[in-house]
Parts: structure tokens; C-alpha cells; sequence
């Protein structure tokens, strides 16, 4: 059984993040359009939802230093790696579940984003639907919720990606 609390070991270090992950050709163009989405909607405030260990927390930052970023990731490990990158007042890295923080909260800040967090989501699908769901509600008017994510079928999820792109909040 995989414990999610610890990093799988080729996460554990920098060099081995940017070797199996960091420099992938899907990675890259999740996180270049991750920015520039962002770099587009220009947000105050900024949620990357599994920020592992911050490297598209500190791209964002990079390109958008007027924005006030809360990066949340559920492992101690790459919360803390992420803490020694940056020592920004406006760029916070916290331990937490994505899923039972988004249940806490009240809203959404104008942006949240999940690059190829989505699947991190603990299975049935139902979990990921009420999280979702649960996403939309806490949305006001003109958020955005970018999911970039290479492996989600459209079927699995059971819903119409058009409609939910085509529906305002």
C-alpha cells in the first residue's frame, strides 16, 4: 500500500523531479499554459491546489509579483522543500488536503489552479465529482478553476466538459 503522506523517492530532490517530471514535454506545456492563463486573468489572489515542490508556484510568482499565492500540498516533505526555494511575504506554502480544504472554505480566490494535480483526488469518482461540485459552489462570478491535467478521460468523469465551460458562475 502506497503511504501518500512521504514523496515517492524520485520526488525527493530537485534533480530528480526535473529529470522525470520538471522537463517532460506535457509537464512543460501544462505549466506554460498554467501561465499563461494567469498571466492573462492577472489575479490578486492565487491558489495552486498539490503545489509539490513549488516549482510552478515560483513560475507564477516570476510573472505575476503582485499577486498574493497560497500553494497547498498534503506532504510535509515537499511543503518544506518548497519553503527554502522562495521567502516571499506573498507566496505561502501550507500542508493540507486539497479535498477537505476546499470543503473548509468559504470561496475561491479568482484563480485556483491543479497542474496535473487532479488525479492526486483519492478514488471513487464520486469524491471527484463532490469535489468539483464543491469548487463551483465556493466560485463567484468571473473565478476561474484551471484544471490542466494530461489523463482525465472525459467518459470517466461523467460530466460535459463543454457545457461546464460554457455555463458562467
Amino acid at each position: 500500500m502506497t503511504d501518500y503522506d512521504e514523496t515517492p523517492s524520485f520526488y525527493n530532490n530537485d534533480e530528480m523531479f526535473e529529470k522525470y517530471l520538471g522537463k517532460t514535454s506535457y509537464y512543460l506545456a501544462l505549466q506554460d499554459s498554467v501561465l499563461k492563463i494567469t498571466k492573462m486573468i492577472n489575479p490578486d489572489n492565487i491558489l495552486e491546489l498539490w503545489s509539490g515542490l513549488g516549482q510552478t508556484t515560483i513560475k507564477i510568482f516570476e510573472n505575476n509579483k503582485n499577486s498574493n499565492i497560497l500553494a497547498i500540498d498534503n506532504r510535509k516533505k515537499p511543503i518544506e522543500k518548497s519553503r527554502q526555494k522562495i521567502d516571499e511575504e506573498n507566496v505561502k506554502f501550507v500542508c493540507n488536503d486539497m479535498v477537505k480544504y476546499i470543503q473548509k472554505i468559504h470561496s475561491l480566490p479568482k484563480l485556483t489552479i491543479m497542474l496535473y494535480s487532479f488525479h492526486h483526488i483519492p478514488d471513487p469518482v464520486e469524491i471527484k465529482v463532490s469535489f468539483l461540485e464543491n469548487c463551483y459552489k465556493k466560485m463567484n462570478k468571473g473565478d476561474y478553476l484551471c484544471i490542466a491535467e494530461a489523463f482525465i478521460p472525459e467518459d470517466e468523469l461523467k460530466l460535459n466538459i463543454t457545457s461546464l465551460w460554457e455555463k458562467e458562475v
